[in-house]
């Protein structure tokens, strides 16, 4: 009868062993869980990479201030194209007209009359 209870005996061993581990490590999860919950530690997370993104763009915007300013202006031109052209129609009379000739004297050299523009699409 000792060596039936022996197997058994030792399997209950096993399995209090491992019930105690476990619950070890479930009082320790639910007191972590306690002191800071699932949703701050993602926000915490989340805080920490964004910080991160944030110092490394800057560092990359340290060294290309050129690119950074260029762009910049782009992005203030293009928001503003539509009152800067309004102004530019208004201010095109103004122009004396040997600018203007200049300007497209200037043009046809550069790029030509407009009639060779077919044949370059063709």
């Amino acid at each position: 009868m000792s060596d039936a209870s022996d197997p058994i005996a030792s399997e209950r061993d096993v399995r209090d062993s491992a019930k105690s581990a476990f619950t070890g490590h479930y009082l320790r999860l639910r007191a972590g869980l306690a002191e800071k919950g699932i949703g701050a530690r993602v926000a915490d997370d989340v805080k920490g990479k964004a910080k991160a993104a944030a110092n490394e763009a800057a560092e990359i915007a340290r060294e290309n201030k050129g690119v950074v300013a260029a762009t910049v202006g782009a992005l203030v031109v293009w928001a503003l194209r539509k009152p800067l052209l309004e102004q530019a129609e208004k201010w095109a009379p103004r122009i004396p007209s040997a600018f203007r000739n200049m300007a497209a004297s200037i043009s046809d050299r550069f790029f030509g009359d407009g009639s060779d523009d077919q044949e370059n699409n063709a």
